[in-house]
């Protein structure tokens, strides 16, 4: 019976996925509205629970470790912004932050081969990545002022740099398996990126006023959905993720 109603629930995964964007997302607003910012960043810790949750119920004992491992402490990271403006909670937020980057990188990385890229495609991707991350480099130097230490300054660096780099394993993760899965994976991979700018220009108030607060939100749902869709996608054995932590 319960294997049952794990398979109906399979099925209508897109249209659970869409109503809980939906409702996080209007709840969002509605808290927002009411000046609580503590509990709105308490949300995005529930956003990483639930869809985790979704996760899990959708699949079970299949439920990917280091995904399942990348969304925990993602959440926790969330929570831990609820005191971001302590030095020390937001230290380790941006610790907590850099660990679920370090987990899909090591998901990915093992799944890539650098030798089946061509000389002009490996110069390509490192000017890419060069680019971005001194753009990155640029927008972290931008905020230093307003970082809570040195030790929060470098941290927020390190995790900045992290997130080029697996915005660099995914390009090339989808080049080598081009498949649906792989393209579902990449489009995760850069929509959760861009959330995670939005959510620093809403935070430091940079740009796009509050506009820029819910569009941090919006991304940050449907790069959820993109990830939990990427899971329930079929894929052939040797474009699975790496699902070993050491």
């Amino acid at each position: 019976m319960a294997t049952a109603k794990s398979l109906l629930l399979r099925k209508q995964y897109k249209k659970i996925l869409i109503f809980t964007s939906i409702f996080f997302f209007v709840l969002g607003i509605i808290v927002h509205s009411t000046g609580d910012f503590l509990t709105y960043r308490l949300i995005r810790g529930l956003i990483y629970m639930s869809f985790l949750s979704l996760l899990y119920v959708f699949q079970g004992k299949k439920i990917h470790s280091l995904i399942f491992l990348f969304l925990f402490i993602s959440g926790l990271s969330s929570f831990a912004t609820i005191g971001y403006e302590s030095n020390w909670l937001a230290i380790i937020s941006m610790i907590l932050f850099l660990l679920s980057s370090l987990v899909l990188i090591n998901a990915v990385a093992p799944k890539v081969n650098f030798r089946k890229m061509n000389t002009l495609l490996t110069v390509i991707f490192v000017v890419m990545v060069l680019i971005d991350g001194y753009l990155l480099y640029e927008f972290v130097q931008m905020i230093r002022e307003l970082t809570l230490s040195s030790t929060h300054y470098v941290f927020t660096l390190i995790s900045a740099m992290s997130f080029v780099f697996l915005g660099f394993l995914a390009i090339l993760y989808n080049y080598i398996y081009s498949s649906k899965a792989s393209l579902v994976f990449v489009l995760f991979v850069f929509t959760f990126i861009f959330a995670e700018v939005f959510r620093a220009i809403a935070y430091y108030d940079i740009a796009f006023g509050i506009a820029s607060i819910h569009i941090a939100r919006g991304l940050l749902l449907l790069s959820m959905c993109l990830l939990v869709h990427y899971c329930l996608l079929g894929k052939k054995d040797v474009e699975k993720l790496n699902q070993k932590l050491f």
